[in-house]
């Protein structure tokens, strides 16, 4: 009798690691150095073409939540980007876009992302699913009654996963140097791409000098952008990697986000001289 009782003890434990194993490979754990609860990072967005000029065309915020959503059974991380035209600009170009992410709060891997996008009369109702132990996502065109199952890698993200990933992946000089590489979903599809190191770089904001580190992100070419390479991002070099300042040329013209406010950063915002 005890040996059948040491066996079944026996059997259960190991049916418990091989999970654990699973659920680490599923989950491996990131270490979140850059962010935490509450963060709001304010932006306001200008336009400049040759018919319009330099012109505030809206704004632009990211934050996390104070929400801890259980999902599959883990606790998350909610991410919430919003963005709106303002102003004349809303004559030309109505926006009203919203991107919501939920991520595994141990691996800062995506569980759950809801693209809400309102864009003159391009419209999309979009939710991504994320099955980590059997990589696969089921994507939902809510519009259209579409729903498609993309097979997926382990560390697939979604773009607004990877901005917070991401910022706990800036190390070292070194590390910088090497470049990223980063699998995401877009609609019914996944990507890969990379971005460089350019270098550091201290520049002028509407809020004072900034040290920053300087990237080149890769992007879609279509509608929007008519390369590869279009954007130059700035990130804070400080502990938060905060994105300070993107600029890109466009189709119609050239745009500039620029960080204006900020709320409950992670740590000490060193990079502000």
């Amino acid at each position: 009798m005890r040996g059948t009782q040491w066996m079944m003890r026996l059997t259960v434990l190991s049916a418990a690691l091989l999970v654990a194993v699973q659920l680490s490979a599923q989950y491996p754990a990131q270490t979140n150095t850059t962010f935490e609860r509450g963060e709001r990072l304010e932006y306001a967005v200008f336009f400049h073409s040759l018919v319009t000029g330099n012109v505030k065309a809206g704004t632009f915020e990211m934050e996390v939540t104070g929400e801890n959503k259980n999902i599959s059974g883990r606790n998350t991380y909610h991410y919430i980007a919003k963005g709106e035209s303002k102003g004349t600009f809303s004559l030309l170009y109505r926006v009203n876009d919203r991107y919501e992410s939920f991520t595994d709060e141990l691996s800062l891997l995506p569980l759950l992302t809801l693209r809400r996008i309102s864009e003159s009369d391009y419209i999309r109702n979009q939710d991504h699913i994320f099955d980590r132990i059997n990589k696969k996502i089921v994507y939902k065109d809510n519009l259209k009654g579409i729903t498609r199952t993309l097979e997926a890698g382990s560390s697939v993200h979604d773009i607004l996963s990877a901005v917070y990933y991401l910022r706990n992946s800036t190390g070292t000089t070194e590390e910088l140097q090497k470049g990223f590489q980063i699998s995401y979903v877009f609609n019914d599809s996944i990507y890969n791409s990379s971005i460089q190191y350019i270098g550091i770089e201290t520049i002028q904001t509407s809020i004072g000098k900034i040290s920053c580190i300087k990237l080149k992100p890769q992007v879609l070419k279509g509608k929007v952008f008519n390369s590869s390479y279009p954007l130059t991002l700035w990130v804070s070099n400080d502990k938060n990697r905060i994105p300070i300042l993107v600029e890109s040329d466009i189709l119609l013209g050239s745009i500039r986000v620029e960080l204006i406010n900020w709320t409950a950063l992670k740590n000490p915002f060193d990079a502000l001289k």
